[in-house]
């Protein structure tokens, strides 16, 4: 600051000699009287030049760790959603299958069919890679497909209702969202029932969110329900919450009347 001072001191008083046209003795006697002001005022100089360039440097580096924090939260999502993906998959092979097992001795030509089903649902499921979001529209044709693998084994004992509004066909929703909501739904109401159950499936949009709401008509929520929500449902919840944070939720109630609701809502994003 100092250097700075006298710099800037002795620039003015040269600056200050050549458009006076004066001797530099009487200059110097003229400014004396001012030389501590003089000083001051470089120094004021300084500190304004240095604030400045140290305000620009902590932007610049508060930016950086801005950069690499918002990296580092990506990577680790990412890592989070590979992880569940992981044990998703496994999760779902193993209830197509369980699925497949009960129609092969039954009745081998359904059995045919629902193999079929099964390589198509496989060949979907690898097709995405779990951390990209899709079309509400291609998720609910993935779980339709699982619900007429379903069909095939459990025949008219599974009815479907459906209302899929129009303006939440775009929205972009994570993969694996509806699924696991159709087969609870599946597992704990139509199949350990002989009289089976109705599957509701309906989508709403409003002030910014999306709702998708599955809900049946079987026993409701019962024990096993109370104990655990089950595997597909946990998985679902965090990886919701890996997506969105607090934003989305995943609830699951009892009906008043039979059976459950289980709702997710979650920020409407509409597909580009």
């Amino acid at each position: 600051g100092l250097t700075f001072s006298g710099l800037w001191l002795l620039l003015s008083t040269i600056t200050g000699l050549l458009m006076a046209g004066e001797p530099l003795t009487s200059l110097i006697e003229d400014m004396a009287p001012f030389l501590e002001w003089r000083l001051l005022t470089g120094l004021w100089l300084y500190g304004l030049v240095a604030g400045v360039a140290y305000a620009i440097r902590i932007r610049q580096a508060l930016a950086e760790q801005q950069r690499a924090a918002a990296e580092a939260r990506a990577l680790a999502v990412q890592a989070q959603l590979d992880s569940l993906r992981a044990r998703l998959n496994p999760h779902f092979l193993f209830n197509a299958l369980h699925a497949l097992s009960g129609l092969i001795h039954q009745d081998p030509a359904r059995a045919d069919d629902a193999l079929e089903r099964i390589g198509t649902l496989l060949r979907r499921t690898l097709a995405t890679d779990g951390v990209r979001p899709v079309p509400l529209r291609d998720e609910w044709d993935f779980a339709s497909e699982y619900l007429d693998l379903e069909r095939l084994r459990l025949g008219d004992r599974l009815t479907l209702a459906t209302s899929i509004a129009a303006d939440t066909e775009d929205c972009l929703i994570p993969s694996f969202t509806i699924q696991p909501l159709v087969e609870n739904a599946v597992q704990h109401a139509v199949a350990p029932r002989l009289e089976g159950a109705t599957i509701t499936v309906e989508t709403s949009r409003a002030n910014g969110r999306l709702r998708i709401r599955v809900s049946d008509d079987g026993p409701g929520l019962g024990t096993h329900h109370a104990e655990s929500d089950g595997h597909g449902l946990d998985l679902l919840r965090r990886r919701l919450s890996a997506f969105y944070g607090d934003r989305a939720r995943l609830t699951l109630t009892e009906r008043r009347a039979a059976g459950c609701d289980a709702v997710v809502e979650l920020p409407a994003q509409d597909a580009p």
